[in-house]
Formats: C-alpha cells, sequence, structure tokens
C-alpha cells in the first residue's frame, strides 16, 4: 500500500511537472509574439521619424526660398480690410 502511494504522488508530480512546461511553452510563444509586435511598432515609429524630418526639410526648403525672393516680387503684405465697403454683390448691383 505504501508504495501504491508513493507512485500516484509520483504520477501527480510528473503531470504538474509537465503542466508547468506547456505553461512556460505559452508564455514563451506570448514574449515571442510580444517581441515581434515590438520590432514592428519600433520600424514604424522609424518611418515616422523619417518621414517627420522630410516634411521638415521641406519647410525649411520652401522657408528659405520665400525669403530669398526679391519682396517687390512677392510682397509680404496684406491689405487691410475695410468693413464699410461694399461686397462684390453689393457692388455689381449698383
Amino acid at each position: 500500500m505504501l508504495v501504491e502511494i508513493e507512485a500516484l504522488e509520483l504520477n501527480a508530480a510528473v503531470e504538474q511537472a509537465r503542466a508547468a512546461v506547456g505553461t512556460a511553452e505559452a508564455n514563451l510563444k506570448v514574449a515571442e509574439s510580444n517581441l515581434e509586435s515590438a520590432r514592428a511598432s519600433y520600424a514604424t515609429q522609424e518611418a515616422n521619424v523619417v518621414r517627420a524630418r522630410a516634411v521638415a526639410d521641406n519647410d525649411t526648403r520652401n522657408a528659405d526660398w520665400r525669403r530669398d525672393r526679391r519682396p517687390e516680387r512677392f510682397p509680404r503684405t496684406i491689405a487691410p480690410i475695410d468693413d464699410d465697403a461694399p461686397s462684390r454683390r453689393e457692388a455689381h448691383a449698383q
């Protein structure tokens, strides 16, 4: 009887160890999946940085181009709005 109980306990311990191995394998797969997700996120962020730099470089080039143009060709002033002036429709109707 004593040997039989030890065999049952031994079998239970083996099953518990197998379950622990299965859990560890599942955890490893989750960790691998998380790693792949993090790598994909990193690649996306790298692409976003490259895109943002390109936009900033383009904005800088455009600003330099505008600054370098002659002011008389490209005036920077805007005429003030005359709130009392007739609208186009009103002016046309007269």
